[in-house]
């Protein structure tokens, strides 16, 4: 029996407790025990029977269950670690878990923000638990599952890539043992970005030739020669760049490391933190030089030995990063080239605050973590549409569409695996085609984050690379709450085991070449109420099936309202609280017409283009139906799809209307190419 399949009976049989009960205290002592001999997995088998020996869930033994086995990447007891994670975070009170609820407050705290000063989000957290407030076992579970970028696979990946980057950075970065992880700064900032794009370490020096060749206006150089070297710390640097996490950002994401002028190894927030405050000093007296002869020289009335020491570190820091380099270039250009205004000694404090500015308002933009994994592997383009509906319940539901776009993931997994689908002069064939699976799911979470319902299937594969024809699932949604999020995903598999993987060694399954997620909400649901006559959105499309039977979209869907030129346009909707008369009969009309864009009225001398009224009689209060509507005639352009239902027992009306495009041949034959 596999560790998780014994973890997922324990949970569901809880009342089924063995004779031999160990507490918390003796399985986390007998498991350490364990570990420490190197006995790992004996370790995580131990801490695996918690379930069934505690009353009180344990998010210490969870913890230390997914520590160790991403410590060792043990990755067939990740599946276990999540669940025995997630189960530590279901007690009913804090008080049994306060000691490790505070540690895992602390070690997520650097996640919370990019900013090392925003601390809301912790302390928030912190009061929760000071109060014995049980939400805070809510908000951890949140928190994950929002960060989990493939919501239909059996574990957390990130929360794998969290621990795993928590091992690592304990090994590889101890140049100081601080919190949260035991390591110097360094770890906190791999363990929310992971490891970067690019670096470079080194040490600043400032040679005579670089106070020759660069030194700003107004300074004397022979003193800078004499007097810098007594103030160069000749600090070493290190310099992490992220390649914009967040679009928006300006620059890309760049951490400095060093040796501080006060301080030791730390994370530095600017490059002028390297040097010495005194440096700046407008004291000409301090920094005088006694000459051969005797005579007392300054350096200069133009610059500082921190102002030649900013423009040399710039500029050496310049080909690492064009963050630095535009720094250089602002010096240059303020310095050298420009007026007198901004020249003098005051400008090495005015440029350090404005190097610290910049450098804040940069990283104000970026995301307070990153999963490298999920970053490296294909994404597949998402789009969600939702039309309201009442069920056979009256109850308010929405179909949402769950548009995705694979092409790009397949056509990269198809390339990098040529040799080994297609060997020799073989070609692509359905037998290739078939070994590929494209998963698309939609969860359902509530305002205060519990998981509400879920829903998972397998969607057609349609592999168009100009993006124009999506792969579709329509999912029921109820409204089960307000304010409730809907998350929705999709997954590539490749399920042919001989292929390489798109990631190699990491925690996703082998089979994974692509994923996407969307975050959305649906709309304001429909009104319930049995006294108002009532209509469902409505959803169009084109290629009417009317050979198709039990199917509830018998078209396809066209959820941009593109409609192609020459095709028949199609509608479904749903009519609610029919009045019904004696006989148990609903009597209403139907009057519907497609009118050009009003701009375009002048122009084209007409105003309606097709029109029509009928009357139905049904049986009961409620009327589903798919339409078709002559539309082949219509030439390409915007119009209005005007839709009227008249209850003819009671005498009310609703009507919808909605924007629809013809698109023009040309242009569908362009979107085939």
């Amino acid at each position: 029996m596999s560790v998780l399949l014994f973890i997922s009976l324990l949970l569901l049989q809880g009342a089924a407790v063995p004779e031999n009960i160990l507490g918390e205290d003796e399985l986390l002592k007998e498991g350490a025990a364990l570990e420490a001999k190197g006995h790992y997995e004996m370790a995580l088998e131990v801490w695996a029977k918690a379930p069934a020996n505690l009353e009180i869930p344990s998010f210490a033994i969870g913890r230390e269950y997914i520590r160790l086995a991403s410590k060792h990447q043990l990755r067939e007891y990740y599946e276990a670690a999540s669940a025995l994670y997630r189960w530590g975070l279901t007690a009913k009170e804090t008080p049994p878990n306060a000691l490790a609820l505070n540690e895992e407050l602390a070690m997520l705290k650097p996640l919370f923000s990019s900013l090392r000063f925003n601390n809301e989000q912790y302390k928030a957290w912190v009061e929760l638990l000071d109060k014995e407030n049980v939400d805070v076992y809510r908000h951890l579970r949140t928190f994950w599952e929002e960060l989990d970028p493939t919501p239909g696979t059996r574990y957390n990946e990130r929360l794998i890539e969290h621990w795993e980057r928590i091992a690592y950075a304990r090994q590889h970065f101890d140049r100081k043992d601080d919190p949260p992880y035991g390591t110097d700064d360094r770890g906190k900032v791999y363990v929310q970005y992971g490891e970067p794009d690019k670096k470079d370490s080194g040490f600043l020096n400032i040679t005579s030739a670089d106070i020759y060749t660069n030194c700003p206006p107004g300074c004397n150089r022979e003193v800078m020669v004499n007097v810098i070297p007594a103030l160069d710390p000749n600090p070493y640097y290190e310099i992490w760049v992220y390649e914009k996490p967040n679009s928006a950002m300006k620059f890309n994401l760049v951490k400095i490391f060093g040796d501080k002028a006060i301080g030791g190894f730390s994370e530095v927030e600017k490059v002028e933190d390297f040097i010495p405050s005194k440096a700046f000093s407008l004291n000409d007296n301090r920094y005088a030089f006694q000459s051969l002869t005797g005579l007392k020289s300054t350096p200069g009335v133009g610059a500082t030995p921190g102002m030649v020491m900013q423009f040399n570190y710039y500029l050496k820091l310049s080909s690492t990063d064009f963050f630095f380099a535009n720094r250089y270039e602002q010096l240059y250009f303020e310095w050298v080239m420009g007026s007198g205004a901004n020249k003098g000694k005051h400008q090495g404090p005015i440029q350090e605050e404005r190097s610290r500015i910049i450098t804040l308002n940069n990283i104000k933009e970026a995301p307070p973590e990153q999963s490298t994994y999920a970053k490296a592997l294909p994404s597949i383009e998402l789009s969600a549409h939702h039309y309201r509906i009442l069920d056979e319940q009256n109850r308010p539901a929405a179909f949402t569409f769950l548009e995705s776009q694979p092409g790009a993931p397949f056509l990269d997994d198809l390339i990098a695996n040529q040799d080994i689908l297609f060997p020799g002069d073989s070609v692509p064939n359905q037998a290739v085609l078939n070994e590929y699976k494209l998963l698309h799911g939609l969860k359902v979470n509530g305002e205060d984050g519990e998981l509400l319902s879920q829903s998972r299937e397998q969607a057609n594969l349609v592999l168009d690379l100009e993006g124009k024809t999506p792969s579709s699932s329509v999912f029921k949604v109820p409204f089960l709450e307000e304010n409730q999020k809907l998350t929705l995903f999709a997954e590539l598999h490749n399920e042919n085991s001989g292929t390489k993987p798109a990631l190699e060694d990491s925690p996703f399954p082998a089979s994974l070449r692509g994923i996407g997620k969307l975050e959305s909400e649906l709309p304001k649901p429909l009104n319930s109420d049995p006294e108002k006559l009532q209509m469902s959105d409505l959803i169009l499309g084109y290629q009417m099936n009317t050979d198709a039977t039990n199917v509830l979209f018998p078209f396809v869907v066209a959820n941009d309202k593109q409609i192609p030129q020459g095709e028949e346009l199609a509608v479904h909707f749903q009519i609610y609280h029919l009045q019904e008369g004696e006989n148990g009969l609903s009597n209403f009309t139907i009057d519907y017409e497609i009118t050009q864009d009003r701009r375009m009225q002048w122009l084209l001398g007409k105003d309606r283009e097709v029109s029509l009224s009928f009357t139905q009689q049904v049986r009961g209060s409620r009327y589903v139906q798919n339409l078709s509507i002559l539309t082949r005639e219509l030439e390409p352009g915007t119009y209005t799809f005007s839709f009227k239902v008249t209850d003819e027992n009671s005498g009310k009306n609703i009507q919808k209307e909605i924007e629809l495009e013809i698109m023009s041949r040309d242009e569908q034959n362009l979107s085939s190419l």
